[in-house]
């Protein structure tokens, strides 16, 4: 087989600059990313980039040098060249796919701290440098020269810079959601003691380490190689680090890494695996430092890694299944399986938990939260409402990174209406200039209808004119429901569900705070939405109109939909869906989105105990649907648990509708459902401790928005008493196939 370098919709460019941050800041810009910084005195670094963007357009970084180099810097330089050529072209291997431990070759080794000669003290505790592998992470490589022939001269230093390097590149780009930059420093060392052929797995390594660190200024044994990493940590001021030890000594054991140590050790002749393999092996040392477990010889299923990933393509694991597949720590071969994926700490959620000055504990006061684009650039903000002693109204602007800008400005009198009993507020935009709006209505004795029209900076324009019989309407209990039913690009108001209403008002939004309300007759269906349904509303028909559909009910057989005409009546249609609506009516919870990404709403069953399958009817636009009932291997179950909180939204970012599951006390874990767009769904229950356990808060409540921009929406805590912060859980890169994970569902 062979390896090649894996070609996307982006360059790879070796640049130089004046200034690395401001050169990193236009790449980020550009849509690109600084995958290596191969020196920092003079920055020189690899970006990925757009394959539209022309370097000679790039203001902070070029494709030649600033000015001449030093020696070492044009090493590493060359080092990059040459894994460049290697990437770029065919290298036949007939090692690749060889399980690590094949008859006739030694394996690559996980050892335990205390068989190395470390302190019994350490444990397994991870060191701070090294928890996950993401974002920026420094890596130092010690070449470690003896006398005779224990020296290792410049073609081989330059083997072992290139290998490493080539490694690292596999690692740092295999996950482009883990925002990986590595730097790198390059040391030689000699020491003079002779070698011990006769050494312990304990003595090998610190007959030639210890000397070595001295040399560095460091102290004796593990002590030492922590001082070194943090050294190296602060100063390239990077996330993470973690250094390699590379010797021609004889060690007891060709490739290692201590568990949790922060660092590997690796002999240059690679025992049978040869130095033009250095990288592959290096790379699964790497996994060993950052958390991942074996899956060859004597490996076990236990949870390893910063996230708790359960080892499940160990060769020992039985999951029938779960077949096991290809992986760096199972063998010779550039690929990572889910679970080592979990275990380097990449997982399916990226967990941000900054403070957002007063406004969660504003939050947590009594106020109601309702989200929306308020600025118009097309992330979730959050704004808060509902308290009656308020004269402003506290916008939390999201910053796509998970913070926030937070303006607490003055708004006449709404905030007080706002607290008014009985009040339902509803957000939408109203105005039609892509800012979310925020209205309130359902008060008895209203006859008008107040709107907050958002400026876009944290100040609202108030409007609060007369809307007819409306008001009244609305303080009767029955269901507001929000959406454009006409199709105008402005959010319109609808109500129904009253018993003994045959009509279904909808006030069309002008634009300007006033409204048209028409009150047209819709047959049975006014009847039919007081009966005790569950009232969804959606786009079933794909027309770009608000429409509105009704199910739970125990003893239908059908499923009506009222579908907007635009101009305030209704087209009804009560068509018979087989089974569907018997499930729905067996207390199921109703969820409403766009599973296949077709433009038209459908709707979904879960939660009622004993089933094992996740219902859904795909609309076909005309008030028919088409049924499906597949397994959804223990979501369904889940979805069961006590406070459990079902929750949706485009979690991956390929336009189809997902599910989520939070909220459970005692729960680890986020169970999320990917909807594969045919009925099915690919589950994943992915270790997230705090943000499972922050949700099982009384007072938190889940939500979901894109809080980050972009097409992935986010689930962020809201509410939760005494809290600074507002948590928030992105899901990163899917695995590559579903990951059961049945018993970490709690």
């Amino acid at each position: 087989m062979s390896e090649s370098h894996k070609k996307n919709s982006s360059n790879i460019a070796l640049l130089y600059s004046k200034n690395l941050d401001a050169a990193s800041k236009e790449i980020g810009q550009s849509d690109g990313h600084v995958i290596h910084v191969l020196s920092q005195d003079t920055p020189v670094f690899v970006a990925s980039l757009p394959e539209s963007t022309n370097t000679d357009d790039l203001k902070h970084s070029q494709a030649t040098p600033f000015e001449d180099l030093k020696e070492e810097t044009h090493n590493i330089i060359e080092a990059w060249k040459q894994t460049d050529l290697k990437l770029k072209s065919d290298i036949t291997d007939d090692a690749e796919g060889l399980t690590w431990d094949v008859k006739g070759r030694t394996a690559p080794k996980k050892l335990e701290p205390t068989e190395v000669g470390l302190s019994k003290d350490l444990g397994l505790q991870p060191p701070v440098t090294s928890l996950a592998f993401s974002d920026s992470i420094a890596h130092q490589t010690v070449i470690v020269s003896g006398p005779g022939t224990l020296t290792f001269n410049k073609a081989e230093i330059a083997i072992v810079m290139q290998q490493v390097i080539q490694g690292a590149h596999f690692l740092a780009t295999a996950n482009q959601a883990a925002n990986v930059t590595m730097s790198y420093t390059f040391k030689h060392v000699t020491v003079g003691v002779q070698p011990n052929p006769k050494c312990t797995v304990a003595t090998c390594e610190k007959l030639w380490r210890d000397p070595m660190l001295t040399q560095l200024g460091y102290s004796t044994g593990y002590q030492g190689m922590t001082e070194m990493v943090n050294a190296v940590k602060t100063s390239h001021k990077s996330d993470w680090a973690y250094a390699a030890l590379f010797t021609k000594y004889p060690l007891h054991h060709f490739a290692y890494a201590p568990y949790w140590a922060g660092y590997l050790v690796m002999q240059y002749s690679n025992d049978g695996w040869g130095v033009n393999n250095i990288h592959r092996v290096f790379a699964h040392e790497t996994g060993h430092v950052f958390g991942a477990n074996d899956e060859y010889g004597t490996c076990n299923c236990d949870p390893s890694g910063v996230l708790n990933v359960p080892n499940i393509n160990c060769v020992n694991c039985d999951h029938p299944s779960i077949p096991l597949v290809d992986c760096l720590m199972k063998g010779n071969t550039l690929s990572i399986c889910n679970w080592t994926w979990g275990q380097l700490g990449w997982g399916h959620c990226k967990l941000s938990n900054d403070a957002i000055d007063q406004f969660a504990g504003w939050a947590s006061s009594g106020a109601q939260v309702v989200f929306g684009d308020f600025n118009g650039d097309g992330k979730t903000d959050m704004a808060l409402l509902g308290v009656a002693e308020w004269t402003t109204l506290p916008v939390a602007f999201s910053n796509g990174d998970g913070t926030y800008n937070v303006t607490n400005k003055a708004i006449d009198q709404f905030t007080a209406w706002a607290a008014t009993p009985g009040v339902k507020i509803v957000t939408g935009d109203f105005n039609g200039n892509g800012k979310t709006d925020i209205a309130l209505t359902g008060v008895a004795g209203w006859s008008t209808l107040p709107i907050a029209f958002s400026n876009g900076d944290g100040t609202f324009n108030v409007t609060n004119e007369p809307i007819d019989q409306f008001a009244a309407w609305a303080s009767a209990g029955p269901e507001v429901i929000t959406g454009d039913f006409n199709g105008n690009g402005k959010i319109d108001i609808a109500l129904t569900g009253v018993s003994g209403w045959t009509t279904l008002p909808v006030a069309f939004s002008n634009g300007d705070g006033t409204f048209n309300v028409t009150n047209s007759s819709i047959d049975q269906f006014g009847s039919w939405a007081s009966s005790g349904a569950k009232i969804v509303a959606g786009d079933f028909n794909g027309n770009g109109k608000m429409d509105i559909a009704l199910t739970g009910v125990s003893g239908w057989t059908s499923l009506p939909v009222a579908f907007s005409n635009g101009d305030g009546t209704f087209n009804v249609t009560n068509k018979a869906i087989t089974g569907f609506a018997e499930w729905a009516g067996s207390g199921a919870k109703v969820i409403v989105g766009d599973f296949n990404g077709n433009g038209k709403m459908d709707i979904a069953l879960t939660g009622v105990n004993g089933w094992t399958t996740l219902p859904i009817a795909f609309s076909n636009g005309d008030g028919t649907f088409v049924v499906t009932n597949n397994f959804a291997e223990g979501f369904s179950a889940w979805s069961t648990a006590a406070g459990v909180q079902v929750i949706t939204g485009d979690f991956n970012g390929d336009g189809k509708t997902d599910i989520a599951l939070t909220g459970v006390a005692g729960w680890l874990t986020l169970p999320v459902a990917l909807s594969k767009g045919n009925g099915s769904f690919d589950i994943s229950n992915i270790n997230m401790t705090s943000f499972a356990q922050w949700a099982a808060d009384a007072s938190s409540v889940a939500v979901t928005g894109k809080f980050l921009g972009g097409s992935k929406d986010s689930i962020a805590l809201v509410c939760g008493a005494g809290w600074a912060s507002v948590p928030m859980a992105t899901y990163q890169d899917a695995y590559k196939t579903p990951l059961l994970l049945e018993q970490q569902s709690s």
